[in-house]
């Protein structure tokens, strides 16, 4: 996607992607609790904090879907095509959390590998060095047929509560973009002797 390409996002020490995954799905079940689709949950709408545990915020709520009054969509998506759902781009009026599931499952791959899955297999696969339950939650995250996915992004967090912490090093680099205001950054990578993975 043209966004993938310009933003050139990538891979997080292993525990600030979990620090990140944890809070993206915190922020996205807030959404849900509340019958809301974010649907546009993507890279560059993640606003994180330049220290490994600080805080991280979805933003850009133009896409979300509301739960009684669904506002009309334009004929094209202007989302982000590879983290959106098979269904929401068939139709985004009618999505369920399972859309974002399923954007929270690319989005995992991304920060992990730095680089976006191969979903011929019709889900990301993660390679098998990976913890098997985190393994097991992208796999599932990112099928193509919601029926199978997660329900909504409580489960998404009970199932990376269950994920071990990391324990191999992972280099740490830049990652994905950050939006504050109309100015795109890109967040340092941490020193050498303070990364954790």
């Amino acid at each position: 996607a043209a966004a993938e390409e310009r933003d050139k996002p990538r891979r997080l020490t292993g525990l600030r992607a979990m620090v990140v995954m944890k809070q993206m799905s915190s922020a996205v079940l807030a959404l849900h609790r509340r019958n809301l689709v974010h649907r546009f949950v993507k890279p560059s709408n993640v606003l994180l904090s330049a220290t490994q545990n600080g805080a991280v915020k979805l933003c850009d709520f133009s896409m979300i879907k509301l739960p009684e009054r669904n506002l009309p969509l334009p004929d094209f998506w202007m989302g982000d095509v590879v983290y959106t759902a098979p269904e929401q781009l068939e139709n985004a009026t009618a999505v369920g959390p399972a859309a974002d599931v399923y954007s929270l499952g690319i989005l995992a791959y991304r920060l992990l590998l730095g680089r976006l899955p191969d979903l011929a297999a019709g889900h990301a696969e993660l390679p098998a060095d990976f913890p098997e339950p985190l393994v097991e939650l992208v796999r599932l995250c990112t099928d193509a047929d919601p029926a199978k996915r997660p329900l909504h992004a409580g489960e998404v967090l009970g199932m990376l509560e269950r994920v071990p912490a990391p324990t191999r090093p992972v280099p740490a680099k830049p990652v994905v973009q950050v939006v504050q205001t109309r100015r795109a950054q890109v967040v340092p990578p941490l020193p050498a002797a303070t990364a954790e993975s």
